[in-house]
């Protein structure tokens, strides 16, 4: 190559490293733009009252009290509107510290999410804050895991596209303001099918298995991917089953106070209500993304049934549709922020798919999947 060549070809390089460098730039500070945005704007649900008693209860004070702040502190820092609002949706609770306390172990079994909202009030965050900081943090991180996975896969301006469209929809945006661990179980589902896509299986496995304490039934959608990774050979059987079952006993000891797992699973009611239970659940389910995304997931595997086999993106598509069939059976009352993860496994498998196509030669772990 002569001297001018290999000039053009150093401008060439250096002009699509500062595209890329400022198509980056341009997605983080969207990011936080938007996560300061929504920060500034929580939502008031009704959950966070009693994860803020969980933070707030100390062994040598009577619940009674603990019960006063928590009304207390929720009424000097809430609009009034919205105080009055949410309140009114549990009277009883609210009148009887005995009757609130008894709802708790239904809260209790997602520790992992409890444990990050006691390590913030404990820091000195409002109580308030602390039961809705996991969501809005999680929300920026989903977003920056989303834009740099997609970045590996193909061009900047698509990943940037793809992802902004994926961060600013209703659903992420909703989700990123409430008082729930369900943003929080997103992003550690999608860090550790992210590892596991790529080359740190043994890490991923362990975040797979965080995002069950933070939601025990999460498990309905990372058993099947840590049976998938081992059937497409990402993992030994050894490995998969191992973590297979810790996740299954983190579920059981989490899940182990009689009734409380049972309060889930509308299959433990009398079969005689199911018809009713299912045909009104139904509404709940035609209210939500469900089925529009378990028909992109068919979709995809339609277009995919020519690829080797085993397919793992393929596998990936199949676990995502069970899962949100289970889900549908054991607890028919759908809502968006308990299908996430399954979602955002539909919708990475399809970014693959797609610059897979589009842009050959780029996906890093296109030679392993």
């Amino acid at each position: 190559m002569s001297g001018s060549g290999r000039l053009l070809y150093f401008w060439s390089v250096m002009k699509v490293a500062a595209g890329k460098a400022t198509i980056t730039v341009v997605v983080v500070l969207a990011l936080l733009a938007a996560t300061r945005f929504l920060a500034r704007r929580p939502y008031h649900n009704w959950d966070m009252f009693p994860y803020m008693a969980l933070a707030m209860q100390r062994p040598d004070v009577a619940f009674e009290s603990t019960h006063r702040q928590v009304y207390a502190q929720a009424q000097a820092n809430m609009p009034v509107a919205d105080f009055e609002a949410i309140s009114a949706r549990q009277p009883d609770l609210k009148q009887s510290a005995s009757e609130f306390e008894l709802i708790l172990p239904y809260y209790k079994v997602k520790p992992g999410y409890n444990f990050l909202v006691l390590a913030f009030f404990k820091m000195g965050l409002h109580p308030l804050t602390a039961t809705w900081l996991p969501s809005i943090l999680s929300y920026f991180a989903i977003g920056l895991m989303l834009f740099f996975w997609c970045l590996q896969q193909g061009r900047p301006l698509p990943a940037a596209l793809f992802t902004v469209v994926i961060m600013f929809s209703p659903v992420m945006a909703n989700l990123a303001r409430y008082s729930s661990p369900d943003m929080l179980c997103t992003a550690f589902s999608l860090a550790g099918l992210i590892l596991m896509l790529g080359t740190r299986q043994s890490f991923g496995l362990l975040l797979l298995t965080i995002a069950v304490t933070i939601r025990p039934d999460a498990a309905i959608l990372t058993i099947p991917i840590v049976i998938v990774m081992w059937v497409s050979g990402k993992i030994s059987f050894i490995y998969g089953f191992t973590w297979f079952c810790i996740q299954l006993v983190i579920v059981c000891i989490l899940l182990s106070k009689p009734g409380l797992g049972a309060a889930y699973i509308v299959l433990t009611q009398d079969i005689s209500s199911w018809a009713g239970l299912f045909l009104k659940a139904l509404g709940t389910l035609l209210n939500t993304l469900t089925i529009p995304m378990a028909g992109i997931a068919a979709l995809l595997i339609f277009l995919r049934r020519r690829q080797r086999h085993p397919d793992l993106l393929s596998l990936l598509l199949w676990a995502a549709i069970l899962s949100l069939g289970a889900r549908f059976i054991l607890h028919p009352y759908m809502e968006d922020r308990f299908n996430l993860p399954a979602y955002l496994v539909i919708l990475v498998v399809a970014w693959m798919d797609l610059s897979a196509r589009l842009f050959p030669g780029r996906a890093v772990a296109r030679a392993q999947v």
